[in-house]
């Protein structure tokens, strides 16, 4: 018997909806937002903090040289500290590892201001719909990936 799973549209509605059917990703969301609300949008924003920070990180590096190497640690940490200073959210994604920043990047889209899915017309979405199929080619290993992505594929535009 096949069941079809109603998915929500609104950010905050889909962001409960996940964690619902995933719960494990709210502990990396509480290391970084709490357990507030409007989750999803603070997330958002600590993302866009983050990409910030590293930028301003990037410029700041190429001005400012690092110390040279065999330099004492207070020279590493003067540099440091003249540096830009990212928020705290930002800081709570910087340093979690790269699997779980790939989880918080994820969840933070679900956000109207990272989502910007080209949904505006017939043209737009059959290329949304070919970047999911994309997306789930690569989750075809794990037999739900492979379901999902048998089941968007059977669909001819």
């Amino acid at each position: 018997m096949t069941t079809t799973l109603s998915t929500p549209t609104d950010p905050h509605d889909a962001a409960r909806w996940l964690l619902a059917r995933h719960p494990w990703p709210a502990a990396l969301v509480a290391r970084v937002v709490g357990d507030t609300p409007g989750w999803v949008d603070d997330l958002s924003c600590a993302w866009q903090d983050l990409g910030r920070w590293r930028q301003a990180w990037d410029a700041y590096a190429a001005t400012h040289p690092a110390p040279p190497w065999g330099a004492d640690e207070g020279a590493w940490d003067a540099w440091e500290a003249a540096g830009p200073q990212p928020t705290l959210d930002a800081q709570a994604i910087a340093v979690m590892s790269t699997g779980e920043q790939a989880v918080i990047r994820l969840l933070a889209t679900l956000t109207t201001s990272l989502t910007n899915l080209p949904t505006a017309d017939t043209r737009s979405v059959a290329l949304t719909v070919d970047w999911a199929r994309l997306v789930l080619a690569r989750c075809a290993w794990d037999p739900h990936g492979r379901a999902a992505h048998h089941a968007i594929s059977q669909e001819t535009p």
